[in-house]
C-alpha cells in the first residue's frame, strides 16, 4: 500500500492544495485520551480519490486548513464510528462537519450488525480481512514503526469502497434520507453534549436533593476547569462518587471533608480547601431541579414488557433489513410504552401528536414513518408474536390474532 507520510508544514500545505480540489475524501485519525483532558491528537489518516497520506499533527505548526477542508457542503467527508474525528473538527473550528457519511451509522440501516467495528464491516461488505494488531499503541511515540503507519493507512484505504457500497444499498433501499436524518440528529447530540455541563450525568447524582444538586455543580465546575488548566482527566484529580457524597453530605466543613474516605492520600489535602468553598457556593446557590430526562429509565413499565416490546422490534428490523439497536434502545422503548399507555388505553386509537418535540423517539422521523405504530397492537392485545419457522433468519412474526383465527 503506497501513502504519504507528511511531517513538515510545507508537504502539509501542498497536501491541503491538492485535496481542496477533491469532492471526497475519507479520514480518520489516532490519539491518546487516557491521561490528558482532551484527546491528544497524533495522526491524521486521510484519502481522497487519487491519493493516501498520514499527517503527523505533532511535527506541524498548525493543522487549521485541513478541518476547514471538511466544511464545504459541497465535499463528502468519509468516517467510520466518528464521534472524535467529528469533535476534533468541531473543537478547531465550531462547525459541524454539513457532508457527513459515517460508514457505521449507514451499515446499520441496511441490517448490520450495529454498532460494528471496522474489521467487521470490512469483511461483511467487500471480503477484506483486516490485520489489526496495533491497537494498544502509544501512537505519541517518535518514530512510529512501518507496521504502525501501515496500520493507520489501512483505517482510510478502503473507505470510498465501504462508502460506494453501503450508498449503493440505501438508494435501493431508499434510505438515504434516513441516514442523512440520523446522522444530523447525530452531530447535533454530539455538539450538544460538548457544550452541556455533565454533572447530572455523575452515576449517583439522580438521588440528590435539589440543594445538593447546586453542591454537585459546584464542584463539578471546579474540577472541570482544574482538569482543563493541568490537561488531566477529571476524575484523576477527585472521583466522581466523592464529589457526588459530598455533594449529599453538604457538609462544608474541612475537616469532615478530609475524613471522607478516598480524601486521605497525601495529594488529596491540596484540594480540602477548594472544595469547602465549592459546597459554600452550593449551599447558597439557588436549589437546582435534576434536569428532566426524556431519554431516561422508565420504571413503570415492567421488564417483562419491555422485553417483550424488544424482542417484537428485533423480529421487526430483521424483516426490514435494518438493525434494531439503531432503532431503539431499551429506554426508548420504555418512553414508547409510558407515552402511548398514558395516551389512551387503545393506542391504536390515540390521536396524532401535532409536534415532534414532546414525542417519544420511537414516534418522530424515520423511526416514526416505519414503526411508530407498529408495536401499538402489542399493548391492547390485538397482536401476538409468533413462531414461524424456527430454521429462519427470522424465525418470529407479528401477527394480528384475527389473522390466527380466520387461518384456522
Amino acid at each position: 500500500m503506497n501513502f504519504q507520510i507528511v511531517s513538515k508544514q510545507n508537504e502539509f500545505d501542498e497536501l491541503c492544495e491538492r485535496l481542496s480540489t477533491s469532492d471526497w475524501l475519507g479520514f480518520d485519525t489516532e490519539f491518546v485520551s487516557e491521561d490528558c483532558y482532551r484527546p491528544d491528537l497524533c495522526l491524521i489518516q486521510v484519502a481522497s480519490r487519487d491519493e493516501l497520506a498520514i499527517i503527523d499533527p505533532m511535527g506541524l505548526d498548525e493543522v487549521s486548513r485541513f478541518w476547514d477542508l471538511l466544511l464545504d457542503p459541497a465535499r463528502k467527508i468519509v468516517v467510520h464510528a466518528g464521534r472524535e474525528e467529528v469533535l476534533f473538527c468541531y473543537r478547531a473550528t465550531g462547525q459541524k462537519i454539513p457532508n457527513l457519511f459515517d460508514i457505521q451509522i449507514a451499515a446499520g440501516f441496511i441490517g448490520l450488525e450495529y454498532p460494528a467495528s471496522y474489521g467487521n464491516l470490512l469483511q461483511k461488505i467487500i471480503g477484506y480481512k483486516l490485520e489489526k494488531g496495533e491497537t494498544r499503541t502509544d501512537w505519541r511515540a517518535r518514530p512510529l514503526s512501518a507496521d504502525q503507519l501501515q496500520y493507520a493507512a489501512e483505517d482510510v484505504a478502503h473507505l470510498e469502497r465501504l462508502h460506494e457500497r453501503l450508498s449503493q444499498q440505501l438508494e435501493s433501499l431508499g434510505r438515504s434520507d434516513w441516514l442523512s436524518a440520523e446522522t444530523a440528529d447525530w452531530l447535533n447530540r454530539l455538539v450538544h453534549q460538548e457544550n452541556q455541563e455533565q454533572w447530572h450525568r455523575l452515576s449517583g447524582a439522580q438521588s440528590l436533593s435539589p440543594q445538593s444538586n447546586a453542591i454537585l455543580r459546584e464542584l463539578w465546575l471546579w474540577r472541570h476547569k482544574l482538569a482543563s488548566q493541568r490537561n488531566l482527566p477529571p476524575r484523576r484529580l477527585v472521583r466522581d462518587d466523592l464529589l457526588v457524597e459530598m455533594a449529599r453530605r453538604g457538609s462544608p466543613d474541612p475537616k469532615r471533608i478530609a475524613n471522607l474516605r478516598g480524601m486521605h492520600h497525601s495529594g488529596m489535602r491540596q484540594y480540602v480547601d477548594p472544595i469547602a468553598k465549592c459546597i459554600e457556593r452550593g449551599l447558597a446557590a439557588p436549589e437546582i431541579r435534576f434536569p428532566k430526562n426524556r431519554r431516561g429509565r422508565r420504571d413503570d413499565i415492567s421488564g417483562m414488557v419491555a422485553q417483550l416490546l424488544a424482542v417484537a422490534l428485533a423480529s421487526l428490523c430483521r424483516s426490514r433489513k435494518i438493525s434494531s439497536q439503531l432503532v431503539a434502545t431499551s429506554d426508548d422503548l420504555r418512553e414508547w410504552a409510558e407515552y402511548r399507555l398514558a395516551q389512551n388505553p387503545n393506542p391504536s386509537k390515540a390521536k396524532k401528536h401535532s409536534s415532534d418535540e414532546d414525542l417519544p423517539r420511537l414516534l418522530t422521523g424515520w423511526r416514526g414513518e416505519i414503526f411508530g405504530n407498529e408495536l401499538d397492537g402489542l399493548l391492547n392485545g390485538e397482536v401476538g408474536v409468533f413462531v414461524r419457522n424456527l430454521n429462519a433468519d427470522n424465525p418470529l412474526e407479528l401477527r394480528h390474532w384475527s389473522q390466527d383465527k380466520k387461518s384456522n
